[in-house]
């Protein structure tokens, strides 16, 4: 299938989607197979399908940061310390605010979905007919009905505690510019996250009218005539607003079936997640200048150790089969089939949820450390060319959303005495609490020029030799990685997926940086000065190292305007294509990916006084929407995009002092 759809924040969504005929061939309606092609398609009689979903959008964010510092320095002793903290709690209960997150509608019959003129955008027209050829024409709210309303509630808060102290002292009895420097440090951040996905069906005013009641009295009023984009006419967006208040005076409006509450508990367990980390850090570090000052040498070691206690979700669908005292499955002796607990009630069931569900049922707990030397050179070939060289070890950390434990158990309906099924005993979609840090040997390269008026150009490359980089695995479980990930030995000979340590990977890289002042061009270009800055990155390790965090071409470039009161930044910001996770619907080498993207942010201040500013910005002011792509090594370009979001410029404006 294929689908188009256009989704506007503000408003709503809109889709429109095709589907192959049996033969998975595009066929038209009388069953004649058709082309594929990017300039005339045609969907399958009855398989096509409208969402009309109007959206309402709500976020209440509190946070509230303490930070205290403290220097001293003499020309000997160099004293530094701070503690900080922040705390942030999001929530959003649209119960509260009087309206639904959304309100959808379907079409009211079956119909089929043409494409003409496929781009990598849309289609250049789509024509709707129901199962008698006729033309259906969707922006006549009268051809469809409701289908779902939706609520989604969060009750999100995080915690920063930090705390450091360095102390520097100048060696004066060395024969050339030294100093000695010691530091040590804390970290505690905590994240606890609480969501929850309702769902209610469409009944109809007097609760059994689903297919039949009219959807005038739930549309928005607001947005009418409202041109959505990508040549689409005036839409009937369904209203939450309304929609919800017309369900508050009419339950029979919106009900719930069993499905949705089980779908709603699912959600609630598997986004019910807490974790806390602790970092505690210490160094040393040496520096001098050599050569007349024109060599800088800057070397030391830190020790860092993380501790990690995390809760997650379970789902034990196993726990739905009685046992022996044996531990085998109590097997009905007529069919041999397993025999389920009475209180799992039937497949799918609530009673089977309130079974296999758990929250915050999986803890792990899990402590790491090393040493991280590191190097660094610099020297001053003439007064304004330096050339640098460096080392230095370094680590990155699992995301927070790696290692929460969080277990999905589904096994096969498997004999007891079958010891090695090939297919294996089941599968168990589990994060893993104990993947280690990748550690990296960084070597860097470069050289900067400084003008005489001003400006700035630097150069560099770059080389990064990962171990134990991240990667995306499915295997066969041996007694290694059950005790690994800390599950019980039972579950040797499943199939695992999860994230792993999966060996080695390099990146190469080059970045070029430029600033500069036009003042060399007279009184008018002196408040003006352009930068730029560029990096290319080659990606290199396991077929299923994880690259997500690495983009391999991406910068900026703009001019700022500083002129008495008034300074004005215009930044241009790219981003190369993103390689994000596997898609294996889309055949070999099938991947997501977010395009390339190019996005224009503005930010500017002006002096009220000495210590008060006014300050204003806005980010992606041409309002660039992101693109999604999903596709193969098959997949045809006129195919690849799946879907494409736009999120508005979001602007700021508010008020700095400094006292």
């Amino acid at each position: 299938g294929h689908t188009a759809s256009r989704t506007d924040t503000r408003i709503g969504s809109l889709s429109f989607t095709w589907a192959t005929g049996t033969n998975g061939t595009p066929t038209p309606a009388t069953g004649t197979p058709m082309t594929w092609g990017p300039d005339f398609t045609y969907g399958a009689t009855g398989r096509g399908s409208i969402n009309n979903s109007g959206t309402n959008q709500l976020i209440n964010q509190i946070t509230d940061t303490s930070t205290i510092n403290y220097r001293y320095d003499n020309g000997t002793w160099r004293v530094e310390a701070g503690v900080s903290r922040s705390a942030a709690q999001t929530k959003r209960r649209y119960a509260d605010a009087g309206f639904f997150l959304e309100a959808a509608a379907i079409q009211r019959v079956p119909i089929r979905v043409n494409y003409h003129d496929i781009s990598g955008a849309r289609p250049g027209t789509i024509e709707i007919f129901n199962n008698t050829n006729q033309v259906f024409d969707w922006t006549d709210i009268s051809n469809l009905r409701g289908s779902i309303a939706r609520n989604v509630t969060l009750n999100n808060r995080s915690g920063n505690n930090n705390g450091f102290v360095n102390v520097r002292r100048q060696l004066d009895f060395m024969p050339v510019p030294t100093s000695l420097q010691v530091g040590a440090s804390r970290r505690e951040q905590m994240l606890d996250t609480n969501i929850q996905d309702e769902r209610w069906t469409f009944m109809g005013p007097d609760g059994a009218s689903t297919t039949t009641a009219p959807l005038d009295p739930y549309l928005m009023q607001v947005y009418k005539n409202v041109d959505p984009g990508y040549g689409f006419p005036n839409i009937p967006w369904m209203s939450p607003l309304r929609a919800w208040r017309a369900f508050q005076l009419n339950p029979l409006l919106y009900q719930k079936t069993e499905a949705q509450r089980v779908t709603e508990g699912n959600y609630a367990v598997d986004n019910s997640e807490h974790i806390e980390e602790t970092v505690q850090a210490a160094y040393i570090q040496a520096e001098t200048n050599l050569f007349r000052n024109r060599l800088r040498v800057l070397g030391g070691v830190r020790f860092e150790r993380t501790h990690d206690e995390g809760q997650g979700g379970i789902n034990d669908t196993d726990a739905v089969w009685q046992r022996n005292a044996d531990g085998s499955y109590v097997r009905n002796p007529q069919t041999g089939l397993r025999v389920r607990k009475p209180e799992a009630g039937a497949a799918g069931s609530y009673q089977e949820f309130l079974l296999t569900r758990k929250f915050r049922a999986s803890r792990s707990t899990r402590t790491y450390d090393g040493y991280y030397p590191s190097l660094h050179f610099t020297f001053n070939v003439t007064e304004n060319f330096l050339a640098r060289a460096a080392y230095a070890k370094t680590y990155g950390r699992p995301n927070f959303s790696d290692i929460i434990p969080r277990t999905v158990i589904a096994p096969l309906d498997l004999d007891d005495d079958d010891p090695d099924p090939s297919t294996g005993r089941g599968t168990l979609t589990i994060r893993n609490p104990n993947l280690s840090p990748w550690t990296a040997d960084n070597f860097d390269l470069s050289a900067e020029y400084y003008t005489d008026s001003g400006g700035v150009l630097s150069a560099g490359v770059f080389l990064k030799e990962l171990t134990n980089f991240f990667g995306d695995s499915a295997k066969v479980a041996t007694a290694a990685d059950v005790a690994e990930l800390g599950i019980d030995r039972r579950y040797i000979g499943w199939n695992i997926v999860s994230k792993f340590n999966s060996g080695d990977a390099r990146i190469t890289g080059a970045e070029v940086s430029v600033k500069q002042s036009l003042r060399v061009f007279g009184k008018w270009g002196t408040p003006f000065t352009l930068f730029g800055n560029f990096t290319k990155l080659e990606l290199d390790g396991n077929p299923g190292a994880s690259f997500t965090s690495f983009i391999p071409k991406s910068g900026n470039w703009g001019v700022t305007f500083a002129r008495k009161r008034i300074t004005f930044t215009a930044r241009w910001n790219y981003r190369g294509l993103d390689k994000r996770l596997p898609q294996a619907a889309f055949g070999q080498n099938g991947y997501e990916y977010l395009e390339a993207r190019t996005v224009l942010d503005i930010n500017g201040s002006y002096q009220l006084t000495k210590r008060l500013s006014i300050v204003a910005s806005a980010n992606n002011i041409l309002n660039e929407p992101v693109r999604f792509l999903r596709y193969g090594d098959l997949t045809p370009s006129y195919a690849k995009q799946y879907a494409e979001q736009e999120y508005g410029i979001q602007m700021a404006v508010g008020l700095r002092g400094t006292f």
